[in-house]
């Protein structure tokens, strides 16, 4: 089998956002992929912009979303816990919204200046693995493992452990806003 070519709009989304590919492939669900995949991946971010104190993330709601800080700084905030930390250029959030259809986004996000937001819907991600179904069961083990991992992590902060959070664990989800997200 033979690599599918890429389409012109595949290479124009990877010329321009270069930087951000690298973000994308750091996080470990798509850590090693194969580039047709993180390259269709690419094509179907959406980017926003926001100004400060704009809330991106409420906590208790359902997630449908991830996203990459372009630029910018937000702050994660937990009921009766204030700021766990501060977000920016090259971390994510919300990244459970992938791996987990049912999950509730665990913390407020809120812009602190302004944001250049980068979004990927679970939608985009389950479209892209139809094309690419070789890549369906190396998906599913990462997200279970990454699944395990942060709610042991959230279970720790619940317990009164370190709440502060490591850069781009899952804090929160992200709001779904057609508005946002269009």
């Amino acid at each position: 089998d033979r690599p599918k070519p890429m389409s012109l709009r595949e290479e124009l989304s990877i010329f321009v956002n270069a930087k951000l590919k690298d973000r994308l492939v750091s996080f470990p669900l798509f850590h090693g992929l194969e580039d047709a995949f993180v390259n269709s991946l690419m094509t179907r971010l959406r980017f926003a912009t926001f100004p400060p104190a704009e809330p991106i993330v409420y906590e208790g709601e359902r997630g449908s979303s991830m996203f990459f800080v372009n630029r910018g700084r937000l702050e994660i905030k937990k009921k009766f816990m204030g700021v766990l930390r501060t977000v920016t250029e090259g971390e994510y959030f919300g990244e459970v919204a992938l791996y987990h259809n049912r999950g509730r986004r665990t913390a407020t996000v809120i812009t602190v200046s302004y944001c250049e937001l980068v979004s990927l819907r679970r939608v985009d991600v389950e479209e892209t693995l139809s094309s690419h179904p070789h890549i369906i069961s190396a998906i599913r083990e990462r997200a279970e493992t990454l699944f395990n991992k942060d709610s042991a992590e959230i279970a720790k902060r619940k317990a009164g452990g370190d709440a502060s959070g490591g850069a781009g664990s899952a804090a929160a989800t992200p709001r779904e806003s057609s508005e946002r997200e269009s």
